[in-house]
């Protein structure tokens, strides 16, 4: 499946459901239902209780007409879409005051406090990759060839204003309790190794938090995480010149 397309909600609801035919929906159905919706209509669902599937289709139309209102901002894009070039506006995000200036893609960066988070190990290289369904990219850090004699890419920026080098990406692939992926993972200048939003969508995987677990749509095959105590970066690439309201803030900050 791939999103709502031109349908409402409720309507991807009956077309799923008619998908069926007799047979009841499983425990994955609800997931796989709200992993189509827009951010700002999933968000609310998901810790609804609302356990009759017409009716959660029937709510879902309402916040999707309604556009999510003011508490749940939807992802905009302008121009021509390109890939992991997503403008995000973030509510608690600050804009740096002055001039407005030209710049690179920037990286908003939510930092959250250190609850748990999902682990998951790749088991060709040892290497433990942050699950992380807040943000839009995955990355990786530089090797120490990569950081001296890499090509330089677009630059992001965190929320807080620091500068984040790319090298440009890497394609890799990750082994996950047998289940082998491709990838294609920005090499940037952070920490530690994480799995964003292109993963996921790439190859239809299920984050289930509760579980533990990632989930192939697809098969419903799994892989265990863990769990570590680690801040969440939540990366989202914008590309600031396409950002309106990002461009207004910043050539006005008294509007803030």
């Amino acid at each position: 499946m791939n999103g709502l397309g031109d349908n409402k909600p409720s309507e991807l609801m009956d077309n799923m459901l008619s998908l069926l035919g007799q047979h009841q929906p499983c425990f994955l159905f609800k997931k796989i239902f709200l992993q189509q919706l827009p951010d700002y209509v999933r968000t609310p669902l998901s810790v609804s209780a609302i356990s009759d599937y017409r009716t959660l289709a029937r709510e879902a139309d309402k916040l999707f007409l309604a556009g999510g209102l003011d508490k749940y901002p939807k992802l905009a894009q302008c121009g021509n879409p390109e890939p992991q070039l997503d403008a995000v506006f973030h509510p608690k995000e600050k804009v740096s005051t002055g001039k407005r200036q030209g710049g690179p893609i920037v990286a908003s960066t939510t930092a959250g406090p250190p609850d748990p988070q999902l682990i998951i190990t790749d088991s060709i290289t040892g290497r433990h990759f942050l699950v992380d369904i807040g943000a839009q990219v995955s990355v990786i850090p530089p090797t120490w060839h990569e950081r001296h004699f890499g090509q330089r890419g677009q630059a992001l920026q965190a929320a807080n204003g620091t500068t984040i080098s790319t090298f440009g990406s890497r394609d890799v692939k990750l082994r996950f309790h047998g289940t082998t992926y491709e990838a294609r993972l920005i090499i940037a200048d952070v920490k530690r190794p994480l799995l964003g939003a292109d993963f996921f969508r790439r190859h239809n995987l299920l984050v289930d938090l509760n579980g533990q677990r990632l989930i192939e749509a697809d098969s419903y095959l799994s892989s265990p995480c863990s769990t570590s105590r680690v801040t969440k970066t939540e990366l989202a690439p914008i590309k600031r010149d396409c950002n309106k309201f990002r461009k207004v803030l910043q050539e006005f900050p008294a509007l803030l």
